[in-house]
Formats: C-alpha cells, sequence, structure tokens
C-alpha cells in the first residue's frame, strides 16, 4: 500500500476525495492530468481497496473507503510508533 500511495498523483487524488465523493471528470480537472492517466491511478487505488467506486449514468463517482483507509492509517501509525 505505501508503494501505491508513494505515487505523488495518488496522494493528491486521496486529498481530494476527503471530504467528498467527486467524478471522474472532477478529479482530471483537479489534477489537470489525462483522462486515461487519472484511470491508472484510480485504478491502482481500487486495487489495494482505499477507495470505492459507484455507477450513476454513465459517469463513476469515487470516494475514500474509509474502514480500509482508517485501518491502513492505524497500522502505520503502530509500525511508526515502533522506531525510535
Amino acid at each position: 500500500m505505501l508503494r501505491i500511495l508513494s505515487e505523488e498523483s495518488r496522494l493528491r487524488i486521496i486529498c481530494f476525495l476527503q471530504n467528498k465523493e467527486h467524478c471522474a471528470c472532477e478529479i482530471v480537472d483537479f489534477l489537470g492530468l489525462s483522462h486515461n492517466l487519472i484511470s491508472f491511478h484510480l485504478k491502482a487505488l481500487k486495487e489495494v481497496k482505499l477507495i470505492n467506486c459507484r455507477r450513476e449514468g454513465k459517469y463513476l463517482f469515487y470516494s475514500i473507503n474509509r474502514a480500509n483507509f482508517n485501518d491502513f492509517l492505524s497500522r502505520f501509525k503502530r509500525i511508526m510508533g515502533g522506531c525510535k
């Protein structure tokens, strides 16, 4: 999961989705990257279950998978707490 999140664009997507879900077109506009590149990053985030996706008509909406994201943060904090 750290490898997936080490990519700056993926971190920016996670930050953008923190407060509410957004359609893919809004993510494209926010990051200013091509639709194909955004789709590649969204796929990577979905594969590790950090984001959810739902279809509404022809649009795809993305949101943070809160349970998995919070679990990841807890494990990361626990590991980092052991570093002295």
